[in-house]
């Protein structure tokens, strides 16, 4: 892939997981991001969030707490008995994507997630999983806003792109299950042409978008 062609490949993923938020206020926007915000650090630090303290967190009645539950379950969040949120984006359910982070075994819902979620945190992270090709194991280290280590040198993600399939999460999902990490450019960019909704990118191109799409925004809100 030409740095060109690189370019052009982020500018789509950044525009298509933009289509998500199209059309709704600043404000809603920001409120996203802070619920965002809310759910990955209270699953990642107590593997499960509550309805009443969502509602306490964010200012929010009871009732609209559990609609909002309701609506996140819908779109794959994962929950318990009590209808509980104890999964989204992270959860200690074992996917192929482990996190050690805050002094914790934890898990992502994809290879994109797993690379904004310490940025969430506020915290450093390794990142292990495998090529589902070659079935290599790949290891990275990232802080909050950069990737500290790679192994193997050439890391590269297959990402999903929301414009052009089913938006559903959740660590069983089309969209999650065609986002892993891959030890090389070749194999990686074999491995999306037989898959429309998906492109090739690279490691610092996927870190980027997810810094832009979810890290950043999540700060702006704060602000």
């Amino acid at each position: 892939m030409t740095g060109t062609a690189s370019v052009s490949a982020l500018k789509e993923a950044k525009e298509a997981w933009a289509s998500n938020i199209t059309g709704l206020s600043d404000e809603d926007i920001g409120e996203r991001a802070r619920g965002l915000a809310v759910l990955v650090r209270a699953i990642a630090r107590d593997g499960i969030l509550r309805a009443d303290r969502f509602a306490q967190i964010m200012k929010f009645d009871l009732e609209t707490a559990k609609e909002m539950f309701a609506a996140l379950a819908a779109i794959g969040a994962e929950t318990d008995e009590s209808d509980n949120i104890v999964g989204a984006y992270v959860t200690g359910s074992e996917t192929p994507f482990k996190l050690r982070v805050i002094a914790k075994d934890l898990y992502a819902w994809s290879a994109l997630h797993a690379l904004f979620i310490p940025g969430i945190l506020g915290a450093a992270a390794t990142i292990d999983s495998l090529c589902p090709v070659s079935g290599r194991a790949l290891r990275i280290r990232v802080s909050g806003r950069s990737v500290r280590s790679l192994t193997p040198s050439d890391v590269w993600l297959s990402v999903f792109l929301p414009s052009r399939g089913p938006s559903r999460l959740g660590p069983d999902s089309q969209a999650c299950r065609q986002m892993n990490f891959f030890g090389d450019r070749e194999t990686a960019e074999e491995w999306v042409k037989e898959r429309s909704a998906v492109i090739a990118l690279s490691l610092e191109d996927a870190f980027e978008l997810a810094l832009a799409h979810w890290v950043d925004r999540i700060k702006r809100a704060k602000s």
